[in-house]
């Protein structure tokens, strides 16, 4: 009953790598460090203006 189940979750395995191909994993990797630095800036930005009301 369940050998059936274990053969077709060893051919998604299998196809899974070959689904994205390098240039949409680098561009991936490059999308999570822009929007990091971008969350890091934001979270200092609103950091600065919660410590400094006064400037803004």
């Amino acid at each position: 009953m369940g050998r059936g189940h274990n053969c077709i979750f060893r051919a998604i395995y299998r196809v899974r790598p070959l689904l994205r191909s390098g240039e949409v994993r680098n561009v991936m990797g490059l999308e999570s460090v822009i929007m990091l630095a971008i969350s890091i800036l934001t979270g200092v930005y609103l950091l600065y203006a919660l410590l400094c009301p006064e400037k803004f």
